[in-house]
């Protein structure tokens, strides 16, 4: 992932943090810059995003699991 790309992640992630969307990495409360750091030094596989919804779709928790290719 591009320094750019990160940098879009990290500010995509903090609009959710601040609307109240709690953000987790493996498994456990993370930061955006904790998710994006996770990305750019991850060589084997990849993150899948899982967004989790209320009853009305509103997204309240993404959790970022790390995929093995």
């Amino acid at each position: 992932m591009k320094d750019y790309q990160l940098e879009e992640l990290i500010i995509e992630l903090e609009v959710y943090r601040h609307r109240g969307t709690l953000i987790c990495l493996s498994g456990r409360t993370s930061t955006p810059f904790e998710v994006a750091k996770a990305i750019q030094v991850n060589e084997s596989g990849c993150y899948m995003r899982d967004y989790i919804t209320d009853e009305k779709g509103k997204v309240k928790e993404i959790h970022f699991d790390k995929v093995r290719e």
